[in-house]
């Protein structure tokens, strides 16, 4: 190999899904002279990596459809982000991002936007994507013992009155045993 050929490489891609939509990163610093195709069954990359000029690249056929036209993409230093939209949301979630089993090494399961097909709510709207949406307070006191909508059973409260009880200062421990000590007995005299 000359130096002037350069060997393409595969950038790391992390994955999740919803019912109705499939989450792509692709993991590229400083990516440029990007091109980005996606088909309904495709999805396709080229780009070079700012630093080391390293060339990036991949196509994947999709598991199932999505609609190209409905998909969302946003690009920063280190990665770019694709929402691609499915053409069936009402089909069971997708076991692999691609058609082919395995997914190769360079496709990665996202955690941190991961949810179980059981999971899902159907919250839409601003809070879809907000982990706390659904979440309710006065259920997670019940489960852990507290007496529901932020109250405290009795041993609580013990515990809150001992804690809001004021510390002494300095001034209060003034009268201390070791001055009492110091101070000469008429008995000594």
């Amino acid at each position: 190999m000359t130096t002037t050929e350069a060997t393409v490489r595969a950038p790391r891609i992390l994955w999740a899904q919803r019912k109705d939509v499939v989450f792509m990163t692709i993991e590229v610093v400083e990516c440029k002279d990007e091109t980005l195709e996606i088909k309904e069954k495709q999805v396709s990359f080229k780009a070079t990596e700012g630093n080391t000029n390293n060339i990036y690249a991949f196509d994947i056929e999709l598991f199932a459809d999505v609609d190209p036209t409905q998909t969302k993409q946003q690009k920063t230093d280190r990665h770019i982000s694709l929402v691609l939209q499915k053409a069936k949301t009402d089909e069971p979630f997708w076991p692999r991002l691609q058609k082919n089993k395995p997914n190769p090494h360079f496709i990665h399961t996202d955690f941190s936007k991961w949810k179980e097909e059981d999971e899902v709510d159907e919250v839409s709207g601003a809070g879809a994507d907000d982990p706390m949406a659904g979440f309710d307070m006065s259920q997670f006191a019940q489960q852990f013992g507290g007496a529901g909508a932020g109250g405290f059973g009795e041993e609580e409260e013990e515990e809150a009155d001992f804690y809001d009880k004021k510390a002494p200062t300095l001034a209060d421990l003034g009268s201390s045993s070791e001055d009492e000590e110091e101070e000469p007995s008429k008995e000594d005299h």
